[in-house]
């Protein structure tokens, strides 16, 4: 039974706030939304304080019914062994698909499954990494369940330096139409760094059958403190011309202020985004974007403002340039409890006159005593998205160890900026985010995750 896709966004929604705070870790016994209707999402917890079960419900003729629910499971190590979706049908939960993970003897990610539930469970694909000495992923094969058997599709191979500093990637595609079949090359990436191992240089390549062929190069400049500072990518159409420039400014506290973004058509350099970021006592107060990617001509401008209560974020307001001025779009509040952990998330959207309600969060937590800090302690991660190579929708997970400035961005194989997929202050912890976009042509994708103080990217593959 398919659900509605406003309250697959909210399931989204919810599973983001597994949130892990200082000194103890609370554990999200219920949430209740208030749309049209109401959804309750609960989320409980084994004696290890990791989520074993994510449960939506909606009620309905006086009480709560089922709707969906998802079941994990984890090995002594703490490892995620297997995520299962189900459904209600009115009397019973139907098993929908799931993933199943093995780890190596490193703990290190070896093998993931993901099947579909059709008259008992179905293959569907599986990736199997393998990884060097140091822990590092060396090889990424994925491969497609058909006649009965694993048949390869894709392959990443990476390969490092001497600090173990990844210095090439390949990918290569399985050929089933050559005699013998065999895995052919797709493109490769090549990396260079400067003395405080920050890439100085990359250079993308395909492969037209015969040899490597240059396609894009990007070089980097950073501040004294290694925050990025530029990037300049030139394609080669015989020889090398410029495609997209990308400039950063900060602050004396290494707080990002300003970013620029340019493609260059041809003739003359044009500006796609702008950000300006506004500090006060080191706390994003206001920032403001600026987009030109559908019109080069026309200018979209729109901003949010922050608000506090001591250190801890207290609203957000978002508005967009209209007219010659600001005008109010959406209003988030949030209230916190005595833990700092937040108790009540309200948000409103703007009728042209006053601030209406659209719909509001309520969290309970209960507290995991006994548990060392730092086992609980919450990184800053970018995950492979899932699933992944996909052919309609995809999520992707990240988690920030604190309340900051985020910008999540697709970019195609040449580095061109494809859609900002969020953007934002977010409250530290785990975030997921949807890619569900069926204008994207097959191919080759890489998304990052920057924030004023660190970037990281993946790349992810579109089969329709």
């Amino acid at each position: 039974m398919k659900q509605p896709l406003k309250l697959l966004v909210l399931i989204s929604l919810f599973t983001s706030l597994l949130i892990a705070q200082n000194t103890h870790l609370p554990k999200i016994d219920s949430t209740i939304i208030y749309l049209a209707n109401k959804v309750k999402v609960t989320l409980l917890s084994d004696s290890t304080a990791v989520v074993s079960e994510l449960l939506v419900q909606q009620y309905k003729n006086n009480q709560y019914v089922n709707i969906y629910r998802a079941l994990y499971s984890y090995n002594s190590d703490g490892k995620e062994t297997e995520y299962l979706s189900q459904t209600w049908n009115n009397s019973a939960w139907e098993n929908s698909y799931r993933m199943q993970n093995t780890y190596n003897a490193q703990g290190l990610l070896a093998t993931s499954i993901f099947q579909y539930f059709d008259m008992g469970w179905q293959n569907s694909s599986k990736t199997e990494q393998s990884y060097n000495s140091y822990g590092n992923l060396q090889q990424t094969i994925d491969s497609y369940w058909m006649n009965s058997a694993w048949e390869p599709n894709y392959k990443s191979d990476y390969s490092y330096d001497g600090m173990q500093r990844l210095s090439e990637y390949i990918s290569s595609n399985y050929n089933y139409w050559q005699t013998p079949p065999a895995w052919v090359f797709n493109y490769k990436m090549t990396y260079k760094y400067n003395a405080i191992s920050k890439v100085d240089s990359d250079f993308v390549f395909f492969h037209d059958g015969i040899d490597w062929q240059p396609n894009s190069r990007t070089i980097y400049t950073y501040t004294a403190s290694g925050q990025q500072e530029t990037s300049y990518t030139e394609e080669h159409d015989s020889g090398w011309v410029p495609l997209s420039s990308d400039s950063s400014a900060y602050n004396s506290n290494h707080n990002l202020t300003y970013n620029l973004y340019k493609r260059y058509n041809g003739t003359v350099w044009q500006n796609i985004e702008q950000t300006e970021n506004f500090y006060q006592n080191n706390f994003l107060t206001e920032s403001v974007q600026s987009s030109w990617m559908y019109d080069p001509y026309e200018e979209s401008k729109y901003r949010d403002i922050f608000s506090y209560n001591g250190t801890i974020l207290s609203s957000q307001t978002s508005q967009i340039w209209k007219n010659n001025q600001w005008v109010n779009q959406g209003l988030t509040n949030m209230s916190y409890d005595i833990n700092n952990n937040v108790a009540i998330m309200e948000m409103f959207i703007w009728n042209g006159s006053s601030w209406v309600p659209n719909y509001k969060y309520f969290y309970t937590y209960t507290t995991v005593l006994g548990l060392d800090d730092e086992a609980i302690k919450m990184d800053f991660d970018l995950f492979q998205n899932y699933p992944n190579p996909f052919n309609s929708s995809t999520r992707i997970i990240y988690t920030i160890p604190a309340t900051t400035d985020v910008k999540l961005v697709l970019y195609n194989l040449l580095g061109e900026r494809i859609k900002v997929l969020e953007q934002g202050v977010k409250l530290l912890g785990k975030h997921e985010v949807l890619l569900d976009d069926n204008s994207l042509s097959s191919g080759v994708y890489f998304y990052e995750l920057r924030t004023p103080n660190r970037t990281v990217s993946k790349k992810m593959i579109l089969l329709k």
